[in-house]
């Protein structure tokens, strides 16, 4: 992997709002170009890349408070086949009702405190290749119910399809030194990624502190990577398995000061651990 890495992006941003404030369209257009200093380590890499994507959102409210949201993206790399790809990111139904709140589709969701390093946000996929930082996700089909009480939110989640995590290429300047091939992914559970997962997460605001308490069973997004031999040559298969994950966040404000902790405990990846 190389050292050092240029990165120039140009966006440019769209917005309206029809006649009536129940529709609204937002997104991003951009361009963004890859210089790399070093020369490659690997066959058929090159020493730039170009590519261009959009992200819009589409979002209608309804009369009755409940709305309905669109959000596709779609990423046209010039060098890596597997950095271009088109995922729905959203694309679900909200309704609104007394005390809850229901929602059915394709979401986001995010887990956790820190701005850099998201150790308990566990229910979105990972779009690996489209950023190095973790932070691109990728769409997860989900049912989501929210409950608002006075003593706190209660998040309840059925996800009922898994999504492979995304990685580099074989063109792919960004990647491991073994080409990840995702055609031969397995899976611990023998209903691959039609296995039922769900999700269950308490938060709460007590004086300065903000907290969530979430518990996490089913498929584990970061796949343990083996090696295997294809068409006379090694590479790395992804294979999933089954988890089960208890967290807790916490964010503090002390005058000038915000404190955040984020920690987890995880069994189903070898032996069980703590982090934080």
């Amino acid at each position: 992997m190389c050292r050092y890495l240029l990165v120039i992006s140009i966006l440019a941003t769209l917005s309206g709002v029809a006649s009536t404030s129940a529709f609204e369209l937002t997104g991003r257009v951009g361009v963004q170009s890859r210089a790399f200093l070093n020369s490659p380590l690997y066959v058929d890499q090159q020493d730039h890349d170009a590519s261009v994507f959009t992200d819009v959102e589409m979002y209608h409210e309804l009369d009755c408070g409940s709305s309905f949201t669109f959000e596709p993206f779609i990423r046209l790399d010039s060098a890596d086949t597997e950095r271009s790809h088109v995922d729905i990111r959203e694309l679900n139904y909200l309704h609104v009702g007394d005390g809850f709140e229901l929602k059915v589709g394709v979401s986001k969701v995010f887990w956790g405190a820190s701005e850099f390093v998201h150790l308990l946000d566990v229910v979105n996929q990972t779009d690996l290749a489209g950023a190095l930082d973790g932070e691109e996700k990728l769409g997860q089909p989900m049912v989501q119910l929210t409950l608002l009480r006075d003593f706190g939110v209660f998040e309840g989640f059925l996800l009922p399809y898994f999504r492979e995590r995304t990685f580099a290429g074989r063109k792919g300047r960004l990647r491991y030194p073994l080409v990840i091939d995702t055609d031969e992914a397995s899976f611990e559970s023998g209903a691959e990624e039609t296995h039922l997962d769900f999700a269950l997460r308490y938060s709460h605001t007590l004086a300065d502190m903000d907290f969530g308490l979430a518990y996490f069973q089913g498929t584990a997004r970061e796949p343990l990577l083996s090696p295997i031999i294809k068409h006379g040559g090694l590479r790395l298969a992804p294979y999933y398995e089954q988890i089960s994950q208890t967290s807790l966040d916490i964010q503090y404000v002390a005058g000038r000061w915000l404190w955040k902790f984020e920690g987890l405990y995880r069994s189903g990846q070898g032996r069980s651990f703590g982090a934080s």
